[in-house]
């Protein structure tokens, strides 16, 4: 449809709203993906058993076994993400809600006194949660890949990636952590 001269058809408003529905039913998806994958690792990890329990022989090197556990603990872990989500949390910050934009948008009262600005913020932090929520999934899929003798996934990269996704989920708190921290808040 064609738009008349002089007429916009950008909405700011619109986008915001666009926006802020998309963000939490991505996290819904990226959360029942997890669990899909959550439950292929543990039949990956139960058809390993099956297929180490029949193959034993003199052959079989030991620690076969580690990949298999790895598959169901990681699978059990993608399973009950929200549980582990929380209590990765609340070990970090010591709350397992994440904090608001509206706190870190408060120093400035140009920014805090525009409704879209603060929204904007909101939705901005939403997204960032998704990625940090994909983060830390991504961490635990690391993790179960490291008994595979491909060497290309490490420890640390694991790790790198479940911590930095909890600090992203709340990066509100994370901001403020690092403020206080380095001396930047009052």
């Amino acid at each position: 449809m064609p738009v008349a001269a002089g007429s916009s058809s950008f909405d700011i408003g619109a986008m915001i709203s666009n926006l802020a529905a998309t963000a939490s039913s991505l996290q819904q998806l990226v959360v029942a993906c997890s669990y899909l994958i959550g439950v292929g690792l543990i039949v990956k990890g139960i058809m390993k058993f099956k297929s180490f329990g029949h193959g034993m022989n003199q052959q079989t090197p030991p620690g076969e076994a580690f990949a298999p556990l790895l598959s169901i603990i990681v699978g059990s872990i993608l399973i009950y993400i929200p549980s582990i989500l929380n209590t990765s949390l609340t070990t970090v910050f010591g709350t397992p809600t994440p904090g608001s934009a509206s706190s870190l948008l408060s120093y400035s009262s140009a920014i805090s006194s525009n409704a879209q600005w603060s929204r904007l913020g909101e939705i901005m932090i939403n997204y960032f949660q998704l990625v940090g929520l994909v983060a830390f999934i991504r961490g635990w899929l690391i993790l179960s890949k490291i008994s595979n003798q491909s060497g290309q996934e490490t420890v640390g990269k694991a790790l790198t990636h479940i911590i930095g996704g909890i600090m992203l989920i709340n990066l509100v708190g994370t901001i403020q952590m690092l403020a206080a921290t380095f001396g930047f808040s009052n």
